[in-house]
């Protein structure tokens, strides 16, 4: 299995670890653009009890100033803009002060009686969507409810399965398309449209098999390969509305959908929009933004009338992950993080990029230090040399492979190279990424040295792919393995999580797990699966537990 992912940018293509896939992505991005540019990085990954999720904390910096970031979101956004972001009834409040149009629809409490809660919805009138106030991801959120049995249901779902105890919000359902606009400082830098998981019926495969045939093509798409498709009530529900249910077989032709949310880590779609946008919603979209004071820059959620050009704004997120701005199911991927850091350090905008794409920085190590084993709070990350000159060459020696090797690594961390040395039968394969001044410098260390062995020769390769900051001993007929042991301390997503859950006082005392958190446990899985096998390329397998039998 490949360590990266490719990438429709050019200058992040076999730039991105396998382990920053995901929501981990959108921080990793914008560190690696400010990397290179050449900002001083710091860098951790800590849990977030709240979200239950992995969080990329970092800070670039110069001699002039310092932004720490949160995911996507610098440290200049004021607690209070958090908390109206994440409040969608201050965001509301907010917006509405500000004249900016946003659906008919007020808030209850979560123990408003549901006669009570349907009661309002009439007034309001169908078809109506309802979400917690303090949601994010889509999670909770049921869209175009057009009856009162139908809201009851949803209501059931929110209050039973999800458990969910915050406040209601209930607002009029608006007929449109979904879109997510980036905005920083005044500019809506990218934009798609989102549609929300479905099928289209071919006459002979049922949904289960055609929702099998999506799995799969999402699979091809490196930020959603990780992700699999959450069936669950809600897909019931629509399903049931139509008369199918998962064996049914839709005609040719039929799109079907799965879900009412739109988000595409559910499944939906995401389309770029950047260049079509119309310059009225592209207005809604930073006026949204600028109403919300220190928050400069956002993702905006909005449903647009494309044929009357008018649009609502349903919310907005003051952190917001990137990933379908740079892996757009349809369309042209978006550089969101060089548009951060050009509006952050000014400064640095026309560095070489495409020098400077020729190495990254070693996020295992982040990740490993940092999270698996928490050894060390934060990594300061060393700087970018300078701009890289990649070259790889091919050595033969018939004698003390291994000794060079290790010399070679010791004298290019001294000279500021990254890159590897494998040992192949017949010769050594030898990747060099530097300042060329450095790859030269290293050059001549290796004549000088070489000369000195029976049978030496050097061949001159191609070398296209970016490169690991560090020089790395490969031996080619298994995988490199550390010496460092198996740490003692070492937790997985699911052993914080449980620890979240569980831990419900000072005594540590458990609890049995609701139904609710058992889903929650189940659906980090895949995570856990994903850490281990990153785990496993850092240390090796796991020692076994039994004892040897004799």
């Amino acid at each position: 299995m490949n360590d990266y992912i490719i990438s429709p940018l050019s200058h992040l293509a076999k730039s991105i670890p396998s382990s920053a896939e995901g929501y981990l992505l959108s921080g990793y991005s914008i560190a690696l653009e400010g990397w290179r540019r050449g900002l001083d990085l710091s860098m951790k990954v800590i849990f977030e009890k709240n979200s239950k999720t992995r969080v990329p904390i970092f800070t670039l910096s110069n001699d002039k100033q310092s932004y720490t970031f949160k995911y996507t979101r610098a440290n200049t956004v004021s607690g209070e803009a958090i908390s109206i972001c994440v409040n969608k009834e201050l965001t509301k409040k907010v917006l509405n002060e500000a004249k900016v149009p946003t659906p008919l629809g007020t808030i209850v409490s979560n123990e408003v009686p549901t006669r009570k809660i349907i009661s309002i919805a009439k007034k309001i009138g169908y078809p109506i969507v309802i979400k917690p106030s303090d949601g994010t991801g889509g999670k909770g959120v049921i869209a175009n409810i057009k009856s009162n049995q139908e809201l009851k249901e949803a209501i059931d779902y929110i209050k039973k399965d999800l458990k969910l105890t915050s406040a209601i919000i209930i607002e009029k359902f608006q007929t449109g398309y979904d879109y997510r606009c980036y905005v920083i400082d005044n500019k809506v830098v990218a934009a798609y449209k989102r549609e929300s998981l479905y099928i289209i019926g071919n006459g002979k495969s049922t949904i289960k098999q055609l929702l099998e045939q999506k799995e799969q093509h999402r699979r091809s798409n490196p930020v959603l390969k990780k992700r699999s498709l959450r069936i669950d009530k809600e897909t019931d529900l629509l399903l049931s509305r139509l008369g199918y249910d998962f064996n049914s077989v839709p005609p040719k032709g039929e799109k079907v959908y799965l879900k009412s949310k739109n988000n595409v880590t559910s499944g939906g779609e995401a389309t770029d929009m950047t260049d079509k946008i119309s310059e009225n919603i592209k207005k809604l979209a930073i006026d949204a933004v600028n109403a919300i004071p220190t928050l400069t820059h956002a993702g905006v959620d909005m449903i647009i009338d494309e044929d009357n050009d008018k649009g609502v704004v349903l919310e907005i997120n003051s952190r917001p992950h990137i990933t379908a701005h740079l892996y757009p199911s349809f369309g042209e991927p978006r550089d969101v993080p060089s548009a951060l850091i050009d509006y952050f350090f000014p400064e640095t905008i026309g560095y070489n990029r495409n020098q400077r794409a020729n190495l990254y920085f070693d996020f295992d190590q982040v990740l490993e230090t940092t999270y698996f084993n928490g050894s060390i709070d934060e990594i300061q990350i060393p700087n970018i040399p300078g701009d890289i000159h990649l070259s790889r060459y091919n050595l033969y020696l018939s004698e003390k492979k291994d000794i060079f090797s290790k010399w070679l690594q010791l004298q290019a961390t001294r000279n500021h190279i990254s890159g590897h040395i494998k040992s192949f039968n017949n010769h050594l394969s030898i990747v060099l990424a530097g300042t060329e001044k450095d790859v030269q410098a290293l050059l001549s260390l290796i004549h000088q040295k070489a000369q000195k062995y029976k049978g030496f020769k050097l061949e001159e390769k191609v070398r296209n792919t970016p490169v690991k900051q560090g020089f790395y001993i490969i031996n080619s007929s298994t995988n490199p393995k550390s010496d460092t042991p198996v740490p003692l301390n070492y937790k997985s997503d699911v052993n914080q999580l449980i620890e979240a859950i569980y831990k419900t006082n000072n005594m540590q005392e458990t609890k049995k797990p609701t139904n609710i958190e058992y889903d929650v446990l189940k659906s980090q899985l895949q995570n856990a699966t994903a850490e281990l096998n990153t785990y496993k390329k850092i240390f090796g397998e796991l020692p076994s537990t039994e004892k040897e039998r004799t």
